[in-house]
């Protein structure tokens, strides 16, 4: 059986590298601040490492304690985009999709947890390149989630890679979210920030604050984008309004 990683690393046509990036909530801001640098505080239950997450181009993570209304501005998400051709060298996993929803059942009905190691690509960005264009066809399509209807004719009924693109093209209602269609990318624990962001997209309240607004602009020299908070609103529905902004964003310098 050919494997997803052979089938993807075989592939030729790749394209344009996205930004990585990395979602937490608003509570862990005043620590990145200060120390400049993302840090993993616990191991991963996953791989029982210290590991920071990142997707490749999207916004797509998402912290269970942000799905109920809440006026806590706090749990409200954080976004760092990192310029293309920066930390992605340090990758050290990359997987076709959510390696934690694999490993914990969450896309059973198409993937299983002992199909989690067989969602693994190379170790370099150059895998999710060419992974874009194989399943979903273009970056924008990507961005979007939406994967080539058509099985690719490399992918053989019933293995791992035709499921996962059976899992993608799903029309019924199955457990977990869009990270089943985000590549995901694992760097060891910490990450400089240094001036490799393209953007950070937080609240306004957040960006208004004096010493935030400093660093990121004098600091870290990156552009910052502000959301609007509404109070009692679950914080996770900002994921949404995120994704908008960044899709604006990439579409603005050529990257959609």
């Amino acid at each position: 059986m050919t494997t997803l990683r052979a089938i993807v690393t075989a592939e030729t046509a790749a394209a344009e590298e996205l930004p990585l990036v990395h979602t937490t909530r608003c509570e862990i801001l005043p620590y990145i601040v200060a120390s400049h640098e993302l840090r993993s505080v616990t191991p991963c239950d996953v791989f029982h490492e210290h590991l920071i997450y990142f997707f490749y181009g999207r916004p797509a993570y998402c912290h269970a304690l942000g799905s109920e209304p809440s006026g806590n501005l706090d749990l409200c998400p954080v976004c760092f985009v990192f310029k293309p051709h920066t930390i992605g060298g340090a990758a050290k996993r990359v997987f076709a999709c959510d390696s934690g929803g694999v490993h914990k059942g969450y896309f059973k009905d198409h993937l299983f947890p002992p199909d989690r190691d067989e969602m693994q690509l190379d170790t370099t960005l150059d895998s999710a390149r060419k992974l874009v264009p194989l399943v979903f066809g273009d970056n924008s399509r990507y961005y979007a989630g939406e994967a080539i209807p058509a099985l690719p004719a490399a992918f053989s009924p019933g293995t791992p890679a035709a499921r996962f693109h059976a899992l993608l093209t799903a029309t019924t209602a199955v457990a977990g979210d869009d990270r089943r269609s985000a590549i995901e990318v694992q760097v060891d624990s910490p990450v400089a920030i240094d001036h490799h962001l393209l953007y950070v997209i937080l609240p306004m309240d957040k960006l208004n604050d004096p010493g935030i607004r400093e660093v990121i602009l004098q600091d870290w020299q990156t552009d910052p984008i502000g959301y609007q908070v509404i109070k009692f609103r679950p914080p996770n529905e900002y994921r949404t309004l995120i994704g908008h902004l960044l899709q604006e964003r990439y579409k603005q310098g050529g990257r959609l």
